[in-house]
């Protein structure tokens, strides 16, 4: 753990604690929403980079 305890250290990075004064039932039921998000983002961010490269592609072609 860190000084101020919000933090702790493997193999010299810094991850963030988990709150002590959140009940574990809740705590696992945040976590699976914020994995959900993540997961919903990263879908979203590779179709808008498939978009993309096929705009670019299509770009390439008429040239």
């Amino acid at each position: 753990m860190t000084d101020d305890d919000d933090h702790f250290v493997v193999k010299g990075r810094r991850w963030r604690a988990t709150d002590p004064a959140i009940p574990p039932e809740v705590a696992v039921e945040l976590r699976q929403l914020l994995m959900a998000a993540r997961r919903t983002s990263v879908r979203r961010c590779g179709r808008a980079r498939t978009r993309r490269r096929s705009r670019w592609e299509r770009g390439l072609r008429k040239g």
